[in-house]
């Protein structure tokens, strides 16, 4: 691969059983040449694209931020997050602070995001009281004005390293109480 600056990059993957080679290479915006080469092996004959393919990475999308609390059946429930894409992923945080049972959740990996209009996405992993291993998913609208007064919205799933949920928000959406929802 080529970048637009003529920095030649050489990625490898491994061919499976099926013959399948693939590999997920993150990318700064740009434009790139890329070119697909097989050397062989003991049943097949070597091969190569015929020309380069031209690749052009756009600039990243919206950020996510945003804090506050709502009231769900467990009790008060504040939030804090933020997810930001970068070239080469995603950074971002997010805390959880459940009042009832004091339970505490820190997300300090982003994986995912996608927003749609004032709605966003987003997945990633932490620690729950203290214990890594654990994954979240978080899903919020922004509807304008701060204090929850427009009716932002937000729905937490955090999972144990098994997949079982220790927490939620519910199966729908809880409107904010407090603080304020930002889809930049």
């Amino acid at each position: 691969m080529t970048d637009s600056n003529m920095v030649t990059q050489t990625f490898s993957a491994t061919t499976n059983a099926s013959g399948v080679a693939s590999i997920t290479v993150p990318l700064a915006s740009s434009v790139y040449a890329v070119k697909a080469e097989f050397a062989g092996n003991d049943y097949y004959l070597g091969s190569a694209t015929a020309a380069d393919t031209l690749v052009t990475v756009q600039a990243t999308g919206a950020k996510v931020t945003g804090g506050g609390w709502t009231s769900i059946s467990t009790g008060r429930t504040s939030f804090g997050f933020n997810v930001i894409p970068e070239a080469t992923g995603f950074k971002g945080q997010f805390q959880l602070r459940a009042k009832a049972d004091k339970a505490k959740f820190h997300g300090n990996t982003a994986i995912s995001l996608v927003v749609s209009g004032n709605t966003a996405t987003w997945t990633g992993g932490g620690k729950w009281n203290g214990t890594a291993g654990y994954t979240f998913q978080v899903s919020v609208v922004d509807n304008g004005a701060s204090g929850g007064k427009k009716g932002d919205t937000i729905k937490v799933v955090i999972k144990n390293p098994s997949g079982t949920v220790v927490f939620t928000t519910g199966s729908t959406p809880v409107a904010l109480r407090g603080g304020n929802i930002t889809i930049h």
